[in-house]
């Protein structure tokens, strides 16, 4: 980050930077992992325990 140590000698900007480095690729990451399990299918346990049950209501309902 020496970079912008150089150009700005405001302490907070350089932090802000620093953060901004961190974290926009993590929730990025986090993002494009619950697109990849909606994409290919994967289903939680919960959720499939969820549908399970959620079939079962409805044909004993009929």
């Amino acid at each position: 980050m020496e970079f912008f140590q150089i150009e700005s000698n405001d302490k907070n900007f350089v932090e802000w930077i620093d953060w901004n480095i961190l974290i926009v690729p993590l929730f990025w990451g986090i993002g494009l992992l619950f697109h990849a399990a909606k994409v290919f299918q994967f289903k939680f346990k919960f959720l499939k325990n969820w549908e399970d049950r959620q079939i079962k209501k409805f044909l004993k309902e009929e």
